[in-house]
């Protein structure tokens, strides 16, 4: 994945959907994951992608968000 876009350098980077939410990913205790800041301010996973058990995961807090340079 590449962040670099000269004429968005420092805007976070969006969803291509249409949607207002951030690009976040999550690193913690062996599990990574990337999404999309959801209105609660969450890292919570792609709607149309879930785990084998049928849930998202979703964390409040320890995530980080892309903007580019």
């Amino acid at each position: 994945m590449s962040l670099n876009n000269p004429k968005q350098v420092g805007q976070r980077v969006k969803a291509v959907e249409g949607s207002d939410a951030n690009l976040c990913s999550v690193t913690r205790s062996g599990f990574y994951g990337a999404g999309f800041v959801n209105a609660g301010g969450q890292c919570t996973q792609v709607p149309g992608i879930k785990w084998s058990n049928g849930n998202h995961w979703t964390f409040s807090s320890g995530h980080g968000q892309y903007s580019y340079r």
